[in-house]
């Protein structure tokens, strides 16, 4: 087992009420703002996050590969702008 700590940075009343959409390898994942962890298996795996609104905005996603017992951690932080980008990366952004 691994796990993948995905950090959605930002606040509800300062951000949007919605928070990003998290898809692990392309299945989406149930999120809050804030530390959201999901165990996985170890391998190959594609991070995936964009803000919601009445649109989808500021899409961003990150390849890495998970070994046995690792912890990835992963922070996103939605655009200010809806027509802005996202920023993904294993430091806060």
């Amino acid at each position: 087992m691994a796990w993948i700590t995905v950090t959605l940075q930002g606040h509800v009343l300062l951000r949007n009420w919605i928070p990003p959409t998290v898809r692990l390898n392309g299945t989406p994942m149930p999120t809050s703002y804030g530390e959201n962890v999901y165990p996985v298996p170890p391998g190959p795996w594609r991070v995936e996050c964009e803000g919601n609104w009445w649109m989808k905005y500021g899409k961003a996603s990150l390849d890495f590969q998970l070994a046995e017992g690792q912890n990835a951690p992963v922070f996103y932080k939605a655009p200010a702008f809806m027509w802005g980008k996202g920023r993904i990366g294993h430091q806060p952004q």
